[in-house]
């Protein structure tokens, strides 16, 4: 688990490690990186924006050594696009790679970890109970449930940036 938001970090892996996995944290890029050249994780979860090395170039990086880790990314911000954009036109794919806006809900997690990273969308079960318990919003039920467009997340994205405005 990697992410700059330690709060957010400390929090999901005591989730994950009450979920019986054996979750650790890192709070930068770098740390990420070298806990898992330590580790030899099966699974990576990582914000996509922190303040030294992205997220996308975290898992370009562990795939180097680990290349059949499994990874989740989530951001809440607009500027990942550009980012996976750019991962893309040197190569990169992400077919096996499960983005996220945030809100990230851990139970999304859990599923994904359940279902070994494999599916493009491995808590679609999970999302459809969120949503009929009225947890999920009609946006972010599309994003999770994989309908989403490239202009959809620009919608939402400009959505977000006006309601913190």
């Amino acid at each position: 688990m990697a992410d700059d938001e330690t709060v957010i970090t400390d929090t999901l892996a005591i989730i994950l490690n009450q979920h019986g996995y054996d979750a650790h944290a890192a709070y930068t890029g770098t740390g990420g990186v070298e806990r898992a050249r330590q580790l030899r994780p099966d699974f990576i979860i990582s914000d996509i924006l922190k303040p030294d090395i992205h997220g996308i170039e975290v898992m370009i990086r562990i795939r180097e050594f680990l290349p059949s880790c499994k990874f989740l990314l989530f951001t809440g911000q607009s500027a990942t696009v550009e980012l996976l954009e750019s991962a893309r036109a040197q190569g990169q794919e992400f077919e096996t790679v499960l983005i996220l806006l945030k809100p990230v809900y851990p139970e999304l997690i859990l599923a994904w970890l359940r279902n070994s990273g494999e599916a493009a969308h491995p808590g679609y079960d999970a999302i459809a109970e969120f949503r009929k318990q009225g947890e999920m919003n009609e946006e972010d039920y599309k994003i999770y449930q994989g309908t989403m467009t490239a202009e959809f997340r620009k919608q939402i994205e400009r959505k977000r940036i006006v309601a913190r405005n």
